[in-house]
């Protein structure tokens, strides 16, 4: 067996076919995942409008914290939605 088909860091079997069907899986997945972040990152701000206007800011500060995470969250992972492969950077 060559060094190629197998991984001394996981004892995982590798073959040639495996890291195209994931990398495949991967590219499909991505997109996806990435325009849901996006619109979720552009939409989820209107949700701080209704929340300061009754006043739920300061009766559930968690949850406020927590949109606010989930906002970054969804801002960091759809940054490169829908920019031109030239413009995207190499993970």
């Amino acid at each position: 067996m060559s060094p190629s088909e197998t991984s001394s860091m996981s004892g995982w079997l590798r073959t040639d076919r495996t890291l195209p069907a994931i990398e495949s899986l991967r590219s499909a997945l991505l997109e996806p995942v990435q325009a849901i972040a996006f619109w979720t990152a552009i939409g989820l701000p209107l949700v701080y409008v209704p929340m300061l206007a009754t006043g739920a800011v300061w009766q559930n500060p968690v949850a406020v914290l927590a949109i606010l995470v989930l906002n970054i969250v969804a801002f960091v992972v759809g940054h490169e939605h829908n920019l031109p492969e030239s413009g995207r950077s190499q993970h």
